[in-house]
């Protein structure tokens, strides 16, 4: 047999086992691609952090070693950029939040947006309060108690009450603060530095008063008018060497001779 002969025969017979075989990888290939999940898309756009009651760890890179950057708390909204890595058994999902961009696992992260947190209602709090105790009004201080409301208020009652306000004085911390009714507003920086400039709480303050507040000042009646007193018209003498008796009339002014 020649060597021609011979390759024919080995490679016939070589065929089916590698016929075999192909078939034999081909099958595993369809059985993994058939048992293996289909890869998962990374996660884009608004999400929440669900983390049963926990923060979130939000690292540098992904995988358990990377740097800590923050930790987000349950219920926060994220947003997912589109990137996703596998690492140490777990995918990551890179993420912003806060102007800060990490990675997280994607497991603790759902679609969805985070409820606005509800906006705190207000107390109202009384722009006019009530003076509780005894202004003196012949001056001097008081010690009385203000329901609240603002400074310039309490003034305002308080003169009404016969006190003209002075000043108004507080403890804070063991130490008097003093307003100073009418005075600048840099004069009273102290004032708003320590008590504000909204509304005061209820508290005890002690008035310095100067007698009368708003009280009308009493009327003087004026003076009666005092009457003209009339003025005498002298009676001209008589001329020297007139005979005792003689008259003149008085639109008649005397003489030279007579004022003799």
């Amino acid at each position: 047999m020649d060597c021609e002969s011979t390759y024919v025969q080995a490679v016939s017979h070589a065929r089916p086992w590698r016929t075999r075989t192909w078939a034999a990888l081909a099958g595993l290939l369809v059985l993994l691609f058939a048992v293996l999940p289909a890869p998962a898309h990374a996660a884009t756009g608004p999400h929440i952090v669900s983390a049963d009651g926990d923060c979130l760890r939000m690292r540098a890179t992904p995988g358990l070693n990377g740097a800590l950057i923050s930790c987000l708390p349950d219920g926060s909204q994220v947003f997912a950029l589109g990137e996703s890595q596998d690492a140490d058994g777990i995918r990551w999902e890179r993420i912003s939040v806060g102007g800060q961009t990490g990675w997280v696992a994607s497991i603790y992260i759902v679609p969805g947006t985070a409820a606005p947190a509800p906006v705190p209602t207000a107390v109202p709090v009384a722009a006019t309060g009530t003076i509780t105790g005894t202004v003196s009004s012949s001056g001097g201080v008081s010690l009385v108690v203000w329901t609240g409301g603002y400074i310039e208020a309490l003034v305002n009652v308080a003169q009404g009450q016969g006190c003209g306000v002075r000043s108004v004085w507080v403890s804070r911390g063991g130490t008097l603060v003093g307003y100073i009714a009418g005075a600048p507003s840099f004069v009273n920086e102290t004032w708003n530095a320590q008590m504000g400039t909204g509304p005061l709480p209820e508290l005890p303050i002690i008035l310095l008063c100067s007698a009368g507040g708003t009280a009308a000042p009493p009327t003087t009646p004026a003076p009666a008018p005092v009457p003209a007193t009339p003025v005498a018209t002298p009676t001209p003498l008589p001329p020297t060497g007139a005979a005792p008796g003689t008259t003149f009339p008085r639109d008649i002014p005397p003489g030279p001779a007579g004022n003799e």
